[in-house]
């Protein structure tokens, strides 16, 4: 496959989730507000570029990893670029996290091994 035609089917792919997200909202009356928006569109043009950009680089032998590679390309580039390090709690939230451990270790049952069919027999018929 040349890189013309694998960038194409990666835009194709970049393209999919919108197009999926268009056909299960068909039954709802009128078409959607999203699709009046600026911003969709300028997003959708990005996701396909994104999709299409994938593909350039990464050279797919066939027409499904082309398509995969655009479909997920958006997504990952997004997951890494959005990550953030998450900051420890504070001293309030640690105490509500230990507040909310300690309460669930007050419901807890002690295990006492299994259960053997006459103890529970007498169980369910207290």
């Amino acid at each position: 496959m040349d890189l013309q035609t694998a960038a194409l089917f990666g835009a194709t792919g970049g393209l999919i989730p919108d197009v999926l997200r268009a056909i299960s909202e068909r039954h709802q009356p009128g078409p959607p507000d999203y699709l009046t928006s600026w911003f969709f569109w300028v997003s959708l043009v990005l996701l396909a570029g994104i999709g299409g950009g994938a593909c350039y680089l990464l050279e797919p032998q066939t027409t499904i990893s082309a398509l995969a590679i655009g479909y997920s390309a958006p997504s990952i580039i997004s997951n890494l670029l959005g990550t953030t390090s998450k900051a420890p709690p504070s001293a309030s939230q640690a105490k509500g996290i230990e507040a909310k451990r300690k309460e669930r270790e007050i419901h807890q049952v002690p295990y006492k091994g299994p259960i053997a069919v006459g103890d529970l027999l007498a169980w369910w018929g207290r």
